[in-house]
């Protein structure tokens, strides 16, 4: 399925990957998206229980649902940022295109995402920052130089990427 764009709370958010599909549960049929996110995004909304998602494709007509967040990944661990979303009950006959599951599905017959991204791609995209203390033991005109340069983190991120480069040569 072609999905062309993804809003959370109407904000168009980055994505690599989504997977749409409708859970089945004791008659009750929900529609579930999976998605991989920018750390970014995930960051934004870790600490959400709902979210309005809004979802434009080629492939079927636009959606609009209140979610509930599941799940999203940890930041910071290397690992792909994913969200998964559940909806509300919806009637299956208005979905007839997604893939429709249960419970009683074989684990090899359920969606699942691709995951043909890597963590450093979805880093290229957008970079989430985090603010780290560094101490170290350095020689007093360093020591000075960097107390009247405190606030220069452009400096220090880019010899931080420069030693990284050096280091794993």
């Amino acid at each position: 399925m072609n999905i062309k764009s993804v809003k959370f709370n109407n904000q168009e958010i980055k994505f690599f990957e989504a997977l749409p599909f409708i859970h089945e549960s004791e008659g009750d049929y929900t529609f579930q998206v999976e998605l991989i996110i920018t750390e970014v995004v995930a960051l934004k909304y870790e600490n959400e229980k709902e979210i309005e998602v809004f979802i434009e494709s080629t492939d079927f007509k636009d959606l609009s649902f209140l979610m509930t967040i599941d799940h999203i990944t940890e930041v910071g661990n290397a690992e792909l940022p994913e969200i998964f979303l559940s909806g509300p009950s919806i009637n299956p006959d208005e979905f007839k295109d997604f893939k429709i599951v249960n419970w009683d599905t074989p684990i090899d017959e359920f969606p699942r995402l691709k995951k043909e991204v890597t963590i450093e791609e979805v880093r290229a995209v957008e970079m989430p920052s985090r603010e780290v203390e560094i101490t170290a033991e350095l020689p007093i005109d360093l020591a000075e130089w960097l107390e009247w340069n405190k606030h220069d983190d452009d400096l220090l991120k880019e010899f931080l990427y420069m030693y990284k480069t050096k280091a794993s040569k």
